[in-house]
């Protein structure tokens, strides 16, 4: 039996045992209690009327086999890609392709892009009145797509928080050059632990401690997140307005468990921190500019770099955490505190 303990006081806590990121059972865990239930963001936009595609949520992890459609006289669904009749997979993963139904090349079994089934050869009419394709969670904010396997809540509810906090943000056409995915030999809760503490940027990040305030640094936690500002040096504008009106240099906003909405002067990354095995993780920037002319200034100006540094951060803290000598540490109190809330929620979880 796996059960992860973490004090609601953090000055009463110490940080998880190496447990959560090795041991099968609790990675079990992770994967049916958390990993399942949440909202992960998908590589490419959803299909164009009248197409479908194939994706794996998860590769590694949940191997959960979906598909994206977009029927013709409706909405995009999010729909399981294994057949009701035997499990047979409908489409291989691949660029969305022009469909007017999904085919099982097995027995032949057909369903409309809206997963109805429409014929089924072998069978009765009357015995396919539960042979539909399972719908998915699905749901899309700034022209990024997002799924779930089963949803502890819906999209809408989710990505409410992020709106409510950093106010309207932009949608349009992902930038490729700062849009790749990146893979880290760590375990995928290791890379969100960095995320949610400012204490080691001056150690890690010379470039970004030069550019914001360190001692003027705020971690807010917020209901199924937390939200840390970094304000301009000086006390000067930072070119970032919050919902609330406050004027910041850089607003990090993550939801739990894995993404991450990042604003600066210049638009916008979202980040989703996919588990891609017990110690295997993706990383995936997407980026959103709309004042190019701002890339280069700032918190947000060469993520690349900072992006870089974290990496090597977390290696390395994933290699002293192998060490059979090494025990947990206290939170830092006033630092850490969204490290703390993290692994309360997963505790919760």
């Amino acid at each position: 039996m796996t059960r992860l303990v973490v004090p609601e006081d953090i000055r009463d806590a110490r940080l998880p045992p190496a447990a959560l990121y090795a041991d099968p059972a609790w990675q079990a865990d992770l994967r049916d209690r958390v990993l399942a239930r949440s909202w992960h963001l998908l590589a490419d936009p959803l299909p164009p009327p009248g197409h479908a595609r194939a994706d794996t949520l998860l590769p590694g992890v949940l191997d959960e086999p979906i598909l994206l459609t977009h029927p013709s006289d409706g909405p995009p669904r999010a729909l399981s890609n294994a057949c009701t009749h035997r499990g047979h997979l409908l489409l291989d993963p691949g660029p969305a392709r022009p469909l007017r139904q999904l085919r099982c090349g097995y027995h032949g079994r057909r369903f409309d892009l809206g997963g109805a089934c429409a014929a089924s050869p072998g069978f009765a009419p009357e015995a396919l009145a539960d042979a539909a394709l399972p719908t998915l969670g699905l749901g899309e904010a700034m022209g990024l797509a997002f799924a779930a396997v089963a949803p502890a809540q819906p999209f809408a509810a989710w990505w409410a928080r992020v709106e409510s906090l950093l106010g309207p943000l932009p949608g349009g056409v992902v930038d490729p050059v700062g849009s790749v995915d990146h893979a880290i030999p760590v375990h995928w809760a290791l890379y969100v632990e960095n995320y949610l503490e400012g204490l080691h940027i001056p150690f890690v990040h010379p470039a970004l401690a030069g550019a914001v305030d360190l001692a003027a640094y705020q971690t807010e936690l917020v209901p199924g997140g937390v939200l840390q500002l970094g304000f301009a040096p000086g006390g000067g504008p930072g070119g970032v307005r919050l919902a609330d009106g406050r004027d910041v240099a850089a607003a990090w906003l993550w939801l739990f468990p894995g993404t991450m909405v990042n604003v600066y002067p210049w638009g916008v990354s979202v980040n989703g921190v996919l588990p891609a095995g017990p110690s295997a993780t993706v990383v995936r920037y997407r980026t959103i500019v709309t004042r190019p002319e701002l890339r280069g200034e700032g918190a947000g100006a060469d993520l690349g770099q900072v992006e870089r540094e974290d990496q090597e951060a977390v290696r390395r803290v994933a290699a002293g955490q192998r060490a059979r000598a090494w025990r947990p540490g206290r939170y830092a109190p006033e630092h850490e505190r969204g490290v703390h809330h993290f692994h309360r929620m997963l505790a919760g979880a």
